[in-house]
């Protein structure tokens, strides 16, 4: 698993090609400070696509959210409520995979406010790539 460093931009500029390496070939990851607060991260470009793809989900999963609060009759062929033609009907399968991602969007928000408030630290790209294979499985 790659280590997480602290590196300031200062050095960054002397040591920019040392850094580049380490990073592509997946032995560390880097904090910038620029006078003692952090600014940037650098990553490889497998834990760039799998955040990409955590973005993604994140992304859907509002989408899926706004969709249930939005539906006040969720599920289709338990009877007819025409009431509001306009509003989306889901399936059973289709209202408890939203469920699912609205129990993983309240995980995601406590994580981070774990993370924010120092009682949780993060994890590198292999834990979370297993977390999120466990997840599918």
């Amino acid at each position: 698993m790659a280590m997480l460093k602290t590196i300031t931009s200062s050095n960054l500029r002397a040591q920019i090609k040392q850094v580049l390496n380490e990073v592509g070939y997946g032995q560390n990851q880097y904090i910038v400070e620029k006078l003692g607060e952090p600014t940037a991260a650098i990553i490889s470009m497998a834990d760039f696509r799998l955040l990409q793809e955590v973005r993604q989900a994140q992304s859907a999963a509002t989408l899926a959210e706004s969709r249930i609060a939005y539906n006040p009759y969720p599920l289709r062929g338990i009877g007819r409520l025409d009431i509001d033609p306009s509003v989306p009907a889901l399936t059973a399968e289709e209202w408890e995979a939203e469920q699912g991602i609205t129990q993983l969007i309240e995980q995601a928000r406590r994580v981070n406010g774990a993370i924010e408030s120092g009682q949780m630290g993060t994890i590198g790209h292999d834990e979370l790539k297993r977390m999120l294979l466990e997840k599918r499985a």
